[in-house]
Parts: C-alpha cells; sequence; structure tokens
C-alpha cells in the first residue's frame, strides 16, 4: 500500500524504499488522481514484473483530491486460479495475455515461456484486436502446433483471454 500527493510523490508507503518515489509516469497516474482505478496489467520496470495497482483518491473537507492511496495487486492468485485445468484435459491450457506488451499475464502450464516475453497466435491477436471466438489455429508455443483454441476481449483488464486445447 502507499500514498501518494497530487504531484506524484509518494508520502507514505508499506515499503519504506518507495516513500519520495514519483509515479507521474506510471501508467495507472492519471486516472488515480480522478477517480477509483483498477490498472490493467503492466509491466514494472521497478520490481521487473507485471503488476496491476487499484487506487482510490483521498479528498479533503472540500471534497477536492489531494492525494491517492494506492496499492499493488497480488497476481500470483489469478496466477493460480487460471493454471487450474478442469475440464481441460492433459493438454488444455488457459492463460491471458496483456495489450500493453502482450506478455503473458498468467504463466504458462509448460516450461520456458517466460512472463516477460511477447507471444503472438491468431488466438491471442483476435482477442487483443475486441473479438471474440473460436476455431482452429497455431499456438503461441515455439515449435508451434495446431490447436483448438477459444478467445475472449477481456475490456476492463485490458487483456486477452485464451483456452485451448490440442
Amino acid at each position: 500500500m502507499f500514498i501518494y500527493q497530487r504531484s506524484g510523490e509518494i508520502i507514505a508507503s508499506t515499503t519504506g524504499e518507495q516513500i519520495c518515489k514519483i509515479v507521474t509516469r506510471q501508467p495507472y497516474f492519471t486516472a488515480s488522481i480522478q477517480y477509483d482505478f483498477v490498472s490493467p496489467p503492466f509491466y514494472d520496470v521497478g520490481t521487473g514484473q507485471l503488476t496491476m495497482v487499484f487506487s482510490h483518491p483521498i479528498q479533503n473537507s472540500d471534497e477536492e483530491i489531494i492525494g491517492v492511496i494506492a496499492g499493488r495487486l497480488n497476481l500470483s492468485t489469478l496466477a493460480d486460479t487460471m493454471l487450474n485445468r478442469t475440464g481441460l484435459g492433459e493438454t488444455g491450457e488457459t492463460y491471458l495475455v496483456s495489450l500493453e506488451n502482450h506478455y503473458l499475464v498468467s504463466p504458462s502450464r509448460f516450461e520456458g515461456y517466460a512472463l516477460q516475453r511477447a507471444y503472438h497466435s491468431e488466438g491471442i491477436e483476435s482477442a487483443l484486436d475486441g473479438q471474440n471466438g473460436s476455431g482452429v489455429y497455431t499456438n503461441y508455443q515455439t515449435p508451434s502446433t495446431d490447436v483448438i483454441g477459444v478467445y475472449r476481449w477481456i475490456p476492463a483488464l485490458q487483456v486477452a483471454c485464451s483456452s485451448r486445447n490440442l
């Protein structure tokens, strides 16, 4: 959790080294000083990980926004949920991909597929273009294989959700 002023300077934090840092260049800043906001996943250069931030403006007695209280979401819970393969069989997988950089937001169930790398497939590209659908197409893996997939755009998170099976 952290609190920052309208200027973007962090004035309180559960992580001491964050105090006095400026967040004006962060993708959540502009929206956060206007209204309650949950950011889409983004790559945080400071931590080297994908993260999401939720925020709530702080108002004074005149209802002027004077700062923001914010926190980082724990994406490991989301990752655990996405790794559940109930109903998908041995080769099935469900995953999320960020619009910002095509990075996996949830880990691949297969080894060797880093979160901080861009991935592409017909399903990923279609979902990131705002489409929902299904079909047979080549997957994101190397070497790619044909899969039967379903994909959806989740606008609130700015992510593609894809489920696929061989």
